[in-house]
């Protein structure tokens, strides 16, 4: 989906520019615009266009004339950040970790002066969640100083740069369209393997969530053996356990049939808090010992408590580390102009439990 302004002009473009600049405190409330003359000369549009683009801004309620003195800020807006997300994150196995994610956003939005603006949709598509946040009526850019999202924008992000919102997603891969926080998950699995492998154990077997679309499981899958062959390890592709979200007690079932087979593996790389509940519970029922029978490592949420025997090792994205880099890079495009689209890789932290080697061994592990 392609989204475009159909009847877009040149007036429009220098009303919401101006309203943009405003809003992001250029002009306070009774500074005096620059001159007509001035504002034309600046952006190499003709009176009328001027005249007609700040006529806009005072029927806004935001500019107001004084005869014989001039064009003046009368009145501005707390500037607003929207964070955009979807129902669906709420509903999935990594609620915790989208949850505490906004949490972190919004305070960093919040201890910033800027009020914060949840907009949740819904939808298929990107149409539908569009029509859902309302991202395409006018009033959102009059409203919005800038986009923090937690999902992929996709087209939204084409649709918010042709609109000159400045936008920032925090996601698993890079976005086509505006600046992006990316989860490094191949430092994630990097860093996995090297505590498997300062260990002595390379016979892993990795679960994962599985999503909506076949499609999306399939590369899953295989970006996971490509990082891991990266790394020096082959595991067989059938050692890569996709757990359906909506049926995460297969874990439950794949690892009894794992562990029942004589090819038993030596370590555990969960990536997945709500599947790694499922196989702790499958650990402790089969009396298996940790980490003396297998090692066991967890992606999880920060803060993530697991109720098991053994403090596990788990790897990790702190929220607020991945907010605070997002608003620093929106900030840069409120404040600065024609900004570059960038793109920062977030690597993970690892917190070392005792599911890997015994306490008394612990010095095998030198992270």
């Amino acid at each position: 989906m392609k989204v475009t302004l159909a009847n877009q002009t040149k007036t429009y473009e220098l009303r919401e520019h101006l309203r943009q600049e405003i809003l992001r405190g250029k002009w306070q409330v009774g500074d005096r615009l620059p001159t007509e003359a001035d504002i034309r000369t600046q952006y190499g549009v003709s009176n009328t266009t001027v005249r007609e683009a700040v006529l806009g801004l005072v029927n806004d309620g935001l500019l107001e004339r004084r005869r014989g003195s001039g064009t003046y800020v009368c009145k501005t807006h707390t500037p607003m950040i929207t964070v955009v997300g979807t129902l669906d994150m709420f509903a999935a196995p990594v609620c915790t970790y989208y949850r505490n994610l906004l949490d972190a956003i919004q305070r960093e939005v919040a201890d910033n002066g800027y009020t914060n603006a949840l907009c949740i949709g819904s939808g298929d598509d990107e149409e539908d969640f569009a029509q859902a946040t309302q991202v395409f009526y006018r009033n959102f850019r009059k409203q919005s100083t800038g986009v923090l999202s937690v999902m992929s924008l996709r087209d939204l992000g084409e649709y918010l740069s042709e609109l000159q919102i400045p936008h920032v997603s925090i996601v698993h891969h890079k976005e086509d369209f505006g600046s992006s926080v990316v989860l490094d998950y191949r430092e994630l699995i990097r860093q996995g393997i090297g505590v498997f492998f300062d260990a002595g154990i390379e016979n892993i077997a990795v679960f994962i969530a599985e999503g909506k679309e076949a499609l999306q499981n399939r590369r899953a899958k295989g970006r996971i053996l490509r990082w891991f062959r990266e790394c020096g390890l082959f595991i067989p592709e059938d050692w890569i356990i996709a757990v359906p979200q909506d049926c995460v007690q297969k874990a439950r079932d794949e690892l009894k049939d794992i562990w029942q087979s004589d090819h038993r593996p030596e370590g555990l790389f969960v990536l997945d808090d709500t599947v790694c509940d499922i196989v702790l519970a499958t650990i402790t029922e089969l009396e298996i010992t940790v980490p003396d029978d297998l090692a066991v490592i967890s992606a999880s949420n920060a803060g993530k408590e697991f109720y098991f025997p053994v403090p596990l090792t788990q790897i990790f994205w702190e929220p607020d580390l991945l907010a605070s880099t997002a608003w620093g890079m929106l900030q840069k495009q409120i404040h600065e102009h024609n900004v570059a689209r960038e793109t920062k890789m977030i690597p993970p932290q690892l917190s070392m439990g005792e599911s890997v080697v015994n306490p008394q061994n612990m010095s095998r592990v030198n992270r």
